[in-house]
């Protein structure tokens, strides 16, 4: 009953995430030349998640890793996590704009403060939901499911990111998406991936334990 009550919460997180990543793509509000743009710049973007996704999986298979493990990690990645950092960049924005008003620190550098401090806690909640799910312990899985976690998000965010680049032409929409696919060798599939490492070690150490190489990555 409890393991049916948490896939239902995760799928109905999921179900909102759907609603909340493609209502700007069926509402009707674009042009035929922007969704024209749209999928140039979408079909670009498949150069690097094509063969992110092929390593991705085969790493899996080659480490056992079971596929529908791999899978979930991923669909909470690009359905999770956008629609919550979203609103709570949101509100953390409004509510440092009622503390700090017209603060210049923060008007310079918010995004770079707040962003990553909620983004990268959310981005390990999918994995909360997997492990309470399917339990997974080695860390290598732990590795690997923080990648898809992170590589999730990051496709998702690439897309919409064309959508917000729409208006600015095809010039610098073009621009952008070239400029996301060389910067996603190490984005936010890397930082997930570590970030789950560093969780890991961090608890290890709390528990006084102690992580030798059959317990890492190697084996």
């Amino acid at each position: 009953m409890y393991e049916e009550k948490q896939y239902f919460i995760f799928i109905l997180l999921l179900c909102i995430g759907l609603q909340y990543e493609t209502i700007y793509y069926t509402d009707g509000s674009r042009s035929g030349a922007e969704y024209g743009l749209m999928g140039v710049s979408i079909f670009l973007a498949l150069f690097y998640m094509i063969p992110a996704l092929y390593f991705l999986f085969r790493i899996g298979k080659k480490w056992e890793l079971p596929k529908k493990v791999l899978i979930l990690s991923l669909l909470g990645g690009m359905f999770l996590l956008g629609w919550l950092s979203s609103f709570a960049n949101t509100y953390i924005h409004d509510l440092l704009g009622v503390l700090f008003p017209d603060s210049p620190f923060l008007n310079a550098f918010e995004s770079a403060i707040v962003a990553p401090l909620v983004e990268e806690p959310l981005k390990l909640l999918p994995l909360v939901f997997v492990l309470a799910l399917i339990p997974v312990r080695k860390l290598k899985f732990l590795f690997l499911l923080g990648i898809a976690s992170g590589l999730g998000f990051q496709m998702i965010e690439d897309i919409g990111y064309i959508r917000t680049d729409l208006p600015e032409g095809f010039d610098f929409t073009i621009s952008r998406i070239l400029e996301r696919i060389i910067s996603g060798i190490a984005s936010h599939w890397t930082f997930s991936g570590l970030a789950v490492v560093g969780v890991y070690l961090l608890y290890r150490a709390y528990k006084g334990q102690k992580v030798g190489k059959k317990q890492g990555l190697i084996v």
